[in-house]
């Protein structure tokens, strides 16, 4: 259960930890290896663990004020 719970959400961790999703399935193995040597030894290649951070959404326009009612004050509908 464990490994397809893994298997199914593989690319998610990656994403997760910043890091580029492989090319191909040998690019994902080597990367795998890289990351269990690191965790279980805390020794690997530091060019395998360059982060990938996603690029930056762009600051999202100021809010528009609420429209001001017209006419004079105290005037009815």
């Amino acid at each position: 259960m464990l490994a397809v719970a893994f298997d199914l959400h593989r690319f998610d961790l990656l994403t997760a930890l910043q890091l580029p999703l492989p090319d191909d399935r040998a690019a994902e193995r080597t990367a795998n290896a890289e990351l269990s040597r690191l965790w279980r030894q805390g020794a690997g290649s530091p060019a395998a663990m360059r982060y990938a951070h996603p690029p930056q959404a762009r600051e999202p326009a100021a809010p528009t004020p609420p429209p001001q009612p017209t006419g004079t004050p105290g005037s009815g509908p």
